[in-house]
C-alpha cells in the first residue's frame, strides 16, 4: 500500500466510524466516542501507517459491519471488542 492509500484508508476508518455512531441512535455514547476520538486522532492515523496493520484491521471492520447488517448486535459487539482489542495491543507495543 502506498502512504496515499493509507490516508485514504485511514479517512475512510474515521467514517466507517462516524455512520457506526449515527446508526446507533445513542447520543451519550455518540457524544462521548466523539470526545475520546478527538483526543486519539493522533493514534488513529499513527496506526495506518503501521505495516500490515490495514490488513489487520479491514476484516476486522468486515466482521462488524456483517455484524450490523446482519442486525445481530452481540456478534457486532464481540467483533469490536476483538477490533479494539488488536488496536490496544499494538498501541501498547508500539510506546
Amino acid at each position: 500500500m502506498t502512504s496515499t492509500d493509507l490516508v485514504r484508508y485511514s479517512r475512510l476508518n474515521q467514517e466507517l466510524d462516524r455512520r457506526i455512531r449515527e446508526m446507533s441512535g445513542h447520543a451519550t455514547a455518540t457524544q462521548l466516542l466523539e470526545r475520546l476520538r478527538a483526543q486519539s486522532a493522533r493514534h488513529q492515523f499513527r496506526l495506518s501507517f503501521l505495516p500490515g496493520r490495514a490488513a489487520t484491521s479491514a476484516p476486522e471492520h468486515v466482521a462488524i459491519i456483517d455484524a450490523i447488517i446482519a442486525g445481530d448486535p452481540d456478534a457486532a459487539a464481540v467483533a469490536t471488542r476483538e477490533h479494539l482489542a488488536g488496536i490496544i495491543e499494538v498501541l501498547r507495543a508500539a510506546d
